[in-house]
C-alpha cells in the first residue's frame, strides 16, 4: 500500500545536424507522447507524464562532455523501450547526418520522505556509497550512473523534478541494483525521516445497514492506498451492539500508519459522504481503544457533521487524478445499487 521508490523512463541524448529529418523519422516509426522545442518547463511536464517503460529524447547540435539546457534543442517523450529506438534506427540504416552520436543520461529514482529530509539523504547516501549534489541541473552535470531525488509527495501522481528536494544522489552503482536496494530498504528510510517515531495501529469498523461491506471495504482500501496512508494489517468480521436488543453486523479492519490519527479520522469522515452530501456509510477509528469522534476534526469554517463530511471528500478528490476520480465514481455507482 505504501509506495515510497518510484524508478524512471530511460533518458539519452541524441546529436544531429538535421534536425526536420529527425523529427521526421521518429514520428513516422512511433506514436509520439510528448515532442516540442526544449524548455526547462517542457521537460519537467515531459518527465512528470513518463513511465518506467518510455524514454526521453533530449536533442543537441554538438555533443559535448557536458552538456547544458542551453545545448538542447528538442526534445521527444516515447512510450516505448529504449531498445526499440535503437533498433530501429540502426534497421532504417539512420545515419550521420541524422543521428550523429548518441549519450545515455542518467537513469533517476524518486525516493519519498517524509519528515526529515536532511537525515534520510545522509543514510541513503552513505549506503549506497552515494555523492550528495545540489538537484538543480543535476542532469546536465553527469552523463552516467543514476540520480536519487528526493519529495514528500505521494508516488503514484505525476512529480515534476522542479517540485523535489534540492539535494540529490549520485551514484555509479548499477540502476536496477540501487532501485531493488532502495525498495527493500524503503520502510527503513521512512522511519529515520520520522525519527523513528513508534507507528500508530489503529481499528476501522464499517458499518452498512445494507450489508455490502466489501464494496465499503474495497473503496475506502483504494483511497488509503492511492494517499499512500498506511498497510492493511488484517480484517475480520464482527458484531456490535446497536441497543441493549440488538446487534448488528460489522466489518473490522487493522490499519498500520505513520500519519496522525486524526488525518485518518478526516479521510473517513470524507468517504462516508457523496457529492450530493448523501451519507452511504459509517466509518468508526479507533486509537488505542478509544473513538474518535467527527467533531475531533471540525475546522473554523466547517462545523456540521454533513458539511465537514462534504468538505473532506472534497480534499480527497483534490488529491486523486482524472482516472482514479473515475474509478471511485464507479465504486460508488456499484454502492447505489445496492440501496434502490
Amino acid at each position: 500500500m505504501l509506495n515510497l521508490v518510484r524508478g524512471s523512463c530511460k533518458v539519452v541524448t541524441i546529436e544531429t545536424q538535421d534536425l526536420p529529418k529527425l523529427i521526421n523519422f521518429i514520428s513516422t516509426q512511433f506514436d509520439i507522447t510528448m515532442h516540442g522545442d526544449y524548455t526547462e518547463d517542457r521537460l519537467n511536464d515531459i518527465f512528470a507524464e513518463s513511465q518506467e517503460g518510455n524514454v526521453i529524447i533530449l536533442v543537441t547540435n554538438q555533443m559535448k562532455h557536458t552538456i547544458t539546457e542551453d545545448d538542447m534543442t528538442y526534445l521527444f517523450l516515447l512510450p516505448i523501450e529504449l531498445e526499440q529506438l535503437l533498433a530501429c534506427a540502426i534497421n532504417n540504416r539512420v545515419t550521420s547526418p541524422i543521428i550523429c552520436n548518441i549519450r545515455m543520461s542518467p537513469r533517476i529514482l524518486i525516493l519519498r520522505t517524509v519528515g526529515d529530509v536532511e537525515k534520510v539523504i545522509e543514510e541513503v547516501a552513505k549506503d549506497i556509497s552515494g555523492d550528495i549534489e545540489p538537484s538543480d541541473h543535476a542532469m546536465d552535470r553527469f552523463s552516467s550512473g543514476s540520480l536519487i531525488y528526493f519529495s514528500n509527495n505521494a508516488l503514484h501522481k505525476p512529480i515534476l523534478l522542479s517540485s523535489t528536494y534540492d539535494k540529490c544522489i549520485h551514484t555509479t552503482g548499477s540502476y536496477y541494483n540501487i532501485l531493488r536496494f532502495l525498495r527493500n530498504q524503503n520502510l527503513k528510510y521512512l522511519n529515520i525521516g520520522i525519527d523513528n517515531n513508534d507507528w500508530y495501529e489503529l481499528k476501522i469498523k464499517i458499518y452498512d445497514a445494507y450489508g455490502q461491506f466489501d464494496l465499503h471495504y474495497n473503496r475506502m482500501r483504494y483511497i488509503l492506498e492511492k494517499l499512500e496512508m498506511g498497510m492493511i494489517l488484517g480484517e475480520t468480521w464482527g458484531k456490535d451492539i446497536a441497543s441493549v436488543f440488538q446487534t448488528v453486523g460489522i466489518y473490522k479492519v487493522r490499519f498500520f500508519t505513520f500519519k496522525d490519527p486524526l488525518e485518518i479520522k478526516k479521510i473517513l469522515v470524507g468517504l462516508e459522504y457523496l457529492d450530493d452530501e448523501e451519507r452511504i456509510c459509517d466509518y468508526d477509528l479507533y486509537a488505542k481503544k478509544k473513538k474518535l469522534h467527527w467533531d475531533q476534526v471540525r475546522t473554523d469554517e466547517v462545523k456540521g457533521k454533513r458539511e465537514l463530511g462534504v468538505f473532506y471528500r472534497q480534499q480527497i478528490l483534490k488529491q486523486l487524478t482524472q482516472k482514479e476520480i473515475k474509478k471511485l465514481y464507479e465504486m460508488e455507482q456499484e454502492i447505489l445499487k445496492t440501496k434502490e
